[in-house]
Formats: C-alpha cells, sequence, structure tokens
C-alpha cells in the first residue's frame, strides 16, 4: 500500500478488468477499498508472476500490484476443502 508524506493512504487504482468484476459484483469502489485497507487476511500469490497480493475481507478478495498501486481483479471468496487420502470427512 501507498503512503503520501503526510503518512496519508493512497487508495489504489481498479484497473479495467477490476473495475467490470465490481460492477459484475455488485460492489461499491468504496467496499472493494475497504478490502485492501482493513483486510481480514493477506496472502502474495506467486502462481502468475506479476507481483500479486491478495486481500480477503469477508467475501471478497482483491488482487492488487502494490508496486503499481493498482487493483487488477475482484473475487468471490470461495472455501477450498480438503480431504486427506485414507481418511473420511466425517
Amino acid at each position: 500500500m501507498r503512503y503520501d508524506d503526510d503518512g496519508e493512504w493512497i487508495p489504489p487504482v481498479l484497473l479495467g478488468h477490476a473495475e467490470e468484476r465490481r460492477k459484475e459484483m455488485g460492489l461499491s469502489v468504496d467496499e472493494v477499498l475497504i478490502v485492501v485497507s482493513d483486510s481480514h487476511v493477506t496472502y502474495t500469490q506467486d502462481e502468475y508472476n506479476n507481483n500479486g497480493k491478495c486481500f480477503k475481507r469477508d467475501e471478497v478478495t482483491v488482487v492488487m500490484d502494490e508496486d503499481t498501486n493498482e487493483i487488477m481483479t475482484v473475487l468471490w471468496n470461495t472455501e477450498n476443502t480438503y480431504k486427506r487420502e485414507g481418511t473420511s470427512n466425517e
């Protein structure tokens, strides 16, 4: 995240794809920005080689490039369930 010389947060810019996703999902810009500014979980995703960092809050994930201060996409969180081989889910 970027801050100005006075320590004020500089909100990231939504790229075209992120803006399209935000609209499709029925979210406001403020709802997307709160995910970044007050996320519950953050992690780096390396599999796409784009310097993306994921910010999760409630049911929304925002993927942004912190170097450029741009939001690349907005996604609904999905729950992943894993089952270890040889065990039951019960």
